[in-house]
């Protein structure tokens, strides 16, 4: 009876866990294989997403202040009105400054 429990006692502490069962010893290729593998993924992921999250495409139909006319001046302070009338005066000085920024008479 004593023999078997020992044996018993034996087995349980030598029973291992799945990942264990999976990568062999722990010090084994797999685990290093594994290790390769999560790093490359972490290191293309970031590499990827930050090239992604730099880009970004021009804005189209924005002119510099240099290529703003008297209609475009015109429309900016009839818009900066009107952001002002709905209560949004913070909008309202931008466009003012972009107007006013503008040299005259192009």
């Amino acid at each position: 009876m004593q023999v078997a429990a020992q044996l018993a006692q034996a087995e349980i502490a030598q029973s291992r866990g799945g990942w264990v069962r999976f990568l062999g010893r722990p010090r084994g290729w797999k685990a290093a294989a594994v290790a390769v593998a999560l790093m490359a993924g972490i290191f293309l992921g970031d590499a990827l997403s930050r090239r992604w999250l730099a880009y970004r495409a021009p804005a189209p139909g924005i002119a510099r202040a240099d290529e703003i006319d008297d209609a475009d001046r015109r429309l900016l302070r009839a818009l900066a009105a009107t952001l002002q009338a709905q209560g949004r005066p913070q909008d309202a000085r931008r466009l003012n400054r972009l107007a006013a920024a503008a040299p005259a008479g192009n």
